[in-house]
């Protein structure tokens, strides 16, 4: 282990940083702040995989005399090295480093919670195994700020090299390092929930969290790592995705453009339905609910309360048991045999692939998994990874304007809009957001997320 206090060793690390693939891990001052905040940094951590050689260079920490780093400017030397090297970076969380860095990381930037996610379906890693002392310290000084400034060096070194070894062992065993799933999930997943997460979300009076409110914007914080992949939203105990339509709490939320601005929430209509259509290659003739309605009350016409009723016997249907009377609907028949297909693969090779990236899912530790919980599953799954690939595409078509991504809701997205920016640009998210009115959307807004109301 090198801690680097010389020009002589700085300038080694920086020519090993051009040269060889490195673990990097940055320790904050603070271990709770959001890295996206105005975050102080204290160490930095790097290991040279080839070399097998470890470095810290200090920035802001009593026991280093010498601090190189000396200061929180990203555009230190030392940064534009990390960003502009072709090497591989392995890094415990890419989003992290994105926010802490401010900038959407290149495919060279290799996420290994996802590595371990991909190869069992789970976190295994236990990366936040904390050392005794760090353990007492943050439960002894909680609320004072930058409290790993008070543990010493030598104890943040065992907790880096802990998770070093780690690190490699989970490359070492995977055989997902370089496939597709992986490449897709570390750059779609992962760059799309990022730049969500980026947009940041404007609060109102009624919420001062210091916990993840800063300078009057919230920071969110998905988790990616459940069993479809369908990402949570708890972040310092604030459930984003959660919060209740009726309480008020919305309300807090607000567009960051003041006069100029309005939230666009845009939802899915009847998502799953399209996506299973899409699945066995059928088309609805009109809304799935109308259609498929029509054929249970045999009628040509349905009056709102047969619609509504449609509308629940369908998911009931679809994920508690086809009744053999609705066989002899085409659709229905053809997601019957898929479901069993689907069922059949998991009871022989012990895991079933995503529609999309094909990523494994294991069904061996799954308990009392029937056929249709095991379909609804899959497509939490597929809608989760078609959102991905479509906001991937839209952040990319909307990157030039202020208008902001602010919360994914499963099948709704949350846009912060920028009016002066014009209602061409709303036909543009809808329509990327439609795929060629594949996936048909409705849009409301208003001046809060508490009292949207339906554009027409």
């Amino acid at each position: 282990m090198v801690i680097v206090e010389s020009q002589e060793q700085y300038s080694e690390l920086c020519e090993l940083v051009n040269q060889q693939d490195f673990i990097f891990i940055p320790v904050f001052s603070n271990n709770r702040t959001h890295p996206a905040m105005k975050v102080k940094i204290s160490l930095l951590y790097f290991h040279f995989i080839k070399k097998d050689a470890s470095y810290i260079l200090p920035f802001d920490h009593p026991d280093c005399i010498t601090k190189l780093g000396n200061d929180t400017d990203f555009s230190a030397e030392i940064f534009i090295k990390i960003i502009s090297s072709n090497v591989k970076k392995i890094v415990i969380d890419k989003r992290d480093m994105q926010h802490f860095l401010n900038r959407q990381l290149g495919d060279n930037w290799l996420d290994v919670q996802m590595l371990d996610y991909i190869d069992n379906s789970k976190s295994t890693l236990e990366l936040e195994e904390y050392t005794p002392a760090h353990t007492f310290i943050y439960r002894k000084f909680y609320r004072k700020p930058e409290t790993n400034l008070i543990i010493p060096v030598t104890k943040h070194i065992e907790f880096l090299e802990d998770n070093k070894n780690k690190m490699l062992k989970a490359m070492q065993i995977s055989h997902n390092m370089g496939s597709t799933t992986y490449l897709e999930m570390n750059s779609v997943v992962l760059d799309t929930l990022y730049n969500i997460e980026a947009g940041l979300i404007k609060v109102g009076n009624g919420l001062s969290k210091k916990e993840f409110v800063s300078d009057g914007f919230a920071f969110s914080k998905y988790n990616p790592y459940t069993v479809t992949s369908r990402p949570s939203c708890t972040y310092r105990g604030f459930n984003f995705i959660g919060m209740n339509k009726d309480d008020g709490s919305r309300k807090r939320f607000v567009s960051r453009f003041g006069e100029d601005g309005m939230l666009l929430l845009i939802d899915y209509d009847a998502c799953h339905f399209y996506l299973m259509a899409d699945l066995i290659g059928e088309t609805f003739p009109e809304h799935p609910y109308l259609f498929l309605g029509k054929q249970y009350f045999n009628k040509t016409e349905l009056t709102e309360e047969e619609y509504q009723s449609a509308k629940q016997l369908s998911f009931n249907v679809i994920y508690g048991g086809i009744p053999d009377e609705f066989l002899n609907i085409i659709f229905y028949k053809k997601i019957q045999d898929f479901i069993f297909k689907l069922y059949d693969l998991h009871s022989s090779q012990g895991y079933i692939e995503t529609h999309y990236f094909k990523r494994k899912i294991y069904t061996g530790s799954m308990k009392k998994i029937t056929p249709h919980k095991l379909f609804n599953y899959y497509m939490q799954a597929m809608e989760t990874e078609s959102h991905m690939i479509i906001l991937n595409e839209l952040f990319e078509q909307i990157k030039n304007y202020e208008t902001k991504v602010i919360l994914y809701i499963y099948d709704s997205i949350l846009i912060d809009f920028k009016i002066s920016e014009g209602s061409p640009l709303i036909d543009k998210i809808v329509n990327i957001l439609q795929q060629d009115n594949k996936f048909p959307v409705s849009v409301s807004y208003g001046t809060n997320y508490q009292e949207m109301h339906k554009l027409s």
